[in-house]
């Protein structure tokens, strides 16, 4: 494999070890909640601290990246965006210890009584913002309408993915405890992240990498369907908003889908598989009797989890590999089945198996416990072998 050098080279690989590094707290984690040896620390605190740094150093920060690599390549002047990165890497690792010591809690520090988590979390906003405002001013760089018109709403809604967050924050001091206001501002900045910022991010990356015409024909209806999807996950909420908002998941599934169809015959057979799996998943989602049985059974963690690390992680290496000419997409995706699946002791499934094959539940769960350990390590070694291989070829190709 060789692979080639690129203008943020460092700042890719700072991104990956974040990915490195989260994932093996996530094994960490999964082993304490396997002993219940928490070493003083609260799975809470963990879980945040966790998806913290998978987010904000890895997803978010590794998209930024990406998107500049290829405005660079166009011509763009990337001064702005790289020192924009590295705030983003910066903030993201630094919110680690707050994130895992506190939670949102306030932090003590000695007489010190602040609420650095929140601190850190909110300046980084203020990187986003910064990002999309450096995006507008370089987005004619773009030739293809619809490659445009789709990074065009990613910036927006990494922009107002944001309001959830502020209202969280304005919450606290309102008094408003009700777990439906609570958890449904959360819902609202991961939701509209994930679907506005990173997914339709992500089309649009594909688009860069294979220099490719989109068509705007879906786009007002994907759109759309991203404001209101984070209804359908709140628990709480009348029966009709929820449908509503599973109602909006599809609409947005569909526009993203057919707008991205004429790429997918140059994506990887697990990245297209990964996305159709995510479709029909909200599309049963929909449903009343599967949405209930869903929330009961804890199986959203899957996917979460098939969502983030089979569809935008493998779909980030897709774009790099084809920047650098390595393979580490493939690889990863080998690992994330594995990973999924042995997120099934967590949930009430694991008990439902056990009794089906008429098992010992305890000596099943001890097992199931075991699996998950073990597959949780996989796309974090892959991902460490990916930036090791580099380093190395790079050394090799220094000294011919």
């Amino acid at each position: 494999m060789n692979t080639k050098k690129t203008k943020l080279d460092w700042e890719w690989k700072a991104a990956a070890s974040g990915f490195v590094f989260a994932g093996l707290v996530g094994a960490w984690m999964r082993y304490a909640m396997s002993t219940g040896n928490w070493a003083g620390l609260e799975l809470a605190h963990v879980r945040h601290a966790h998806s913290h740094v998978m987010l904000f150093v890895w997803a978010t920060t590794g998209w930024m990246i990406l998107l500049t690599e290829y405005l660079g390549r166009l011509g763009a002047h990337i001064g702005g965006f790289r020192r924009l990165i590295h705030w983003s890497l910066g903030l993201g690792m630094a919110s680690f210890i707050p994130f895992l010591f506190w939670g949102y809690k306030l932090a003590e520090i000695g007489p010190v009584r602040m609420p650095l988590s929140v601190i850190i979390s909110t300046a980084l906003m203020f990187v986003w913002y910064g990002f999309a405002w450096v995006w507008k001013k370089h987005r004619h760089i773009v030739f293809d309408q619809g490659t445009r018109l789709v990074l065009d709403i990613a910036n927006f809604f990494m922009v107002v993915c944001t309001l959830g967050a502020w209202l969280r924050g304005l919450l606290v001091p309102l008094g408003v405890d009700d777990p439906v206001w609570t958890t449904g501002v959360v819902h609202m900045f991961l939701n509209t992240m994930t679907d506005g910022w990173l997914l339709v991010g992500l089309l649009g990356l594909m688009a860069l990498s294979r220099n490719a015409t989109l068509t705007t024909r879906f786009l007002p209806v994907m759109a759309a369907g991203i404001p209101l999807s984070f209804l359908a996950v709140i628990h709480g909420l009348p029966l009709e908003l929820r449908v509503l908002g599973g109602l909006s998941s599809v609409f947005f599934v569909y526009g993203l889908l057919r707008t991205w169809w004429p790429l997918l015959k140059h994506a990887s057979k697990f990245l297209a598989l990964a996305l159709l799996l995510m479709a029909a998943a909200r599309l049963l989602y929909t449903v009343p009797d599967i949405m209930h049985w869903a929330d009961r059974s804890g199986v959203r963690i899957l996917f979460l989890h098939w969502v983030f690390l089979g569809v935008l992680s493998v779909g980030l290496w897709e774009v790099r590999d084809r920047l650098v000419g390595s393979r580490t997409a493939s690889a990863l995706a080998w690992t994330v089945p594995p990973l999924v699946l042995g997120i099934l002791p967590a949930t009430a499934l694991w008990s439902v198996f056990a009794s089906f094959l008429n098992l010992d539940a305890l000596a099943f769960l001890r097992a199931g416990q075991v699996a998950t350990v073990l597959t949780s390590f996989g796309p974090a070694l892959v991902v460490f072998w990916a930036l090791v291989h580099f380093k190395n070829s790079n050394q090799r190709r220094g000294h011919a």
